[in-house]
């Protein structure tokens, strides 16, 4: 995600092909942040059928607790 998160700059687009056609590259820089905060374990969670649910603004990180 770190890697991903310096390309964000020399983008215009991204295409992660999960539901969405392109988003904006800024994304990437979220989505390293929100691994950044639940690696340092600020990120608050929910429970979720025996998984640890992390919610962020536009996207979740589902991880095994």
């Amino acid at each position: 995600a770190r890697m991903l998160a310096e390309l964000a700059p020399s983008l215009d687009q991204i295409f992660p092909g999960h539901n969405v056609t392109g988003i904006s590259p800024t994304y990437l820089v979220a989505l390293r942040d929100a691994f950044d905060a639940i690696d340092s374990g600020d990120a608050p969670f929910v429970e979720t059928d025996g998984h640890r649910e992390y919610a962020f603004d536009g996207f979740s990180v589902i991880t095994e607790p």
